[in-house]
């Protein structure tokens, strides 16, 4: 019915919108690392903490359900065990990835995330038999290709004795 393509539109929406956002982050620590030199990794971590977790709030309440996952959490405390554990996994993520772009850049931490994920697929695919198409193994080559390139491509004019990084 029409419940499932409201559904759907707003899982589309949701994923577009954080693909929208994860592409753009990096950039903007890097801004913000920029423009402010004395900003720590802690600072940065905790204000996009802030930031998620008000847009979480905000979206579940906009759906209606933040009510239901609260209740939820009531009616089963162990769940907040799991909550805690990811959301420490999270923020320790967020810090790392923080630091990452503070020391090495944005692209190097694309290079890093799209390798991990290269990976991930690769691994998935072995360990759990998944069908992976020619396709779909030349795609991933491809995207790994390019980010590689876009993060070698300032060394390329680079001579020895040069200080390149």
């Amino acid at each position: 019915g029409s419940l499932s393509y409201e559904g759907a539109g707003i899982g589309l929406v949701l994923l577009l919108g954080f693909l929208l956002f994860d592409s753009l982050t990096p950039h903007l620590q890097d801004k913000a690392f920029e423009s402010e030199p004395t900003l720590a990794v802690v600072q940065l971590t905790f204000g996009m903490a802030v930031v998620a977790a008000t847009v979480s709030g905000v979206v579940l309440a906009a759906l209606g359900i933040l009510t239901t996952s609260v209740g939820f959490l009531v009616e089963h405390p162990e769940a907040l065990l799991h909550l805690l554990v990811l959301s420490l996994a999270s923020a320790l993520t967020q810090f790392l990835i923080s630091h990452t772009i503070r020391h090495f850049g944005p692209v190097v931490f694309t290079l890093i995330a799209t390798t991990r994920q290269a990976i991930s697929v690769v691994l998935s695919a072995v360990l759990f038999q998944h069908h992976m198409s020619a396709l779909a193994a030349v795609a991933c080559l491809i995207v790994f290709c390019m980010v590689l390139a876009r993060a070698l491509r300032p060394f390329a004019s680079c001579t020895i004795g040069d200080e390149c990084l």
